[in-house]
């Protein structure tokens, strides 16, 4: 299993807490599904598994909630992290390996909460009071991505 830390790699850190990273292992060979590997995934990066909790979302709804996640914080949705053109930049790098028709995504969030009036819930994965996963993969690439916001 290959790990590439992104976040350090491309200074995100500068931007937003959390974390960025890309796997590189086939799982379509392996014993466990999917939803175990994330929680593997979690469990090794310190996080909290969430078992058959995750949602999966398709890649469109994704590439937007990811944008979101870069553009502006988790608990003051209006408040920017980065400018656009560096979510944009951001989003790009993170989903540019990955094949639409061929990647399946997944979130601990039920709803988007920039396109939700009435708020959105989530299954945490951290101890803050405000966190967001999303993961892009093709079984063979995974890319694990979050964001923290409040302790």
């Amino acid at each position: 299993m290959v790990k590439i830390d992104l976040y350090k790699k491309y200074q995100m850190y500068d931007f937003f807490g959390g974390g960025c990273f890309e796997i590189e292992f086939d799982i379509t060979h392996q014993s466990l599904d999917f939803l175990e590997f994330l929680d593997q995934i979690c469990i090794k990066e310190k996080l909290h598994p969430i078992f058959d909790k995750w949602q999966k979302i398709d890649f469109q709804e994704s590439c937007d909630l990811l944008l979101n996640a870069l553009n502006f914080d988790l608990a003051y949705q209006r408040c920017e992290n980065m400018p656009f053109e560096k979510a944009l930049f951001f989003q790009k790098l993170i989903i540019e390996k990955f094949d639409q028709k061929k990647c399946f995504c997944f979130t601990n969030w039920f709803q988007n909460p920039w396109k939700e009036e009435n708020g959105a819930s989530w299954n945490s994965i951290t101890n803050h009071t405000f966190d967001m996963a999303i993961v892009f993969t093709n079984f063979k690439r995974h890319v694990f991505i979050y964001f923290i916001s409040e302790d």
